[in-house]
């Protein structure tokens, strides 16, 4: 998502083929930057700060996901939390076939 901000605004204030109207543009327009394809001109970002009423900066600013951690260390904190035996030399299937059928897993 390469707007985050932008596309709460918008969620909370209205329709898009409104919001097209109020910054004077096509609701196409609108749509294909919204999407990425095309990118919004600087005229078109002051616009949009003014309707919305949040800073420009803040409503194009991008976003980085943060960084996942991989399944091992996931499942090593499970194994500390749960006190599950055997968890210092665990394995993911390992782990996977102990989880308790409450957790969803289902034994075949």
């Amino acid at each position: 998502m390469k707007y985050p901000h932008l596309l709460w605004a918008l969620a909370n204030w209205g329709p898009h083929y409104k919001f097209a109207q109020a910054i004077g543009r096509s609701e196409a327009r609108l749509s294909r930057c919204l999407s990425g394809r095309t990118n919004f001109t600087p005229q078109e970002r002051t616009d949009i700060a003014r309707v919305l009423g949040f800073s420009e900066t803040w409503l194009f600013e991008e976003v980085e996901p943060p960084t996942r951690r991989p399944l091992t260390d996931l499942v090593q904190q499970w194994c500390r939390k749960t006190n599950t035996p055997g968890c210092d030399q665990f394995t993911v299937a390992g782990v996977l076939e102990a989880l308790p059928a409450s957790l969803g897993r289902t034994r075949d």
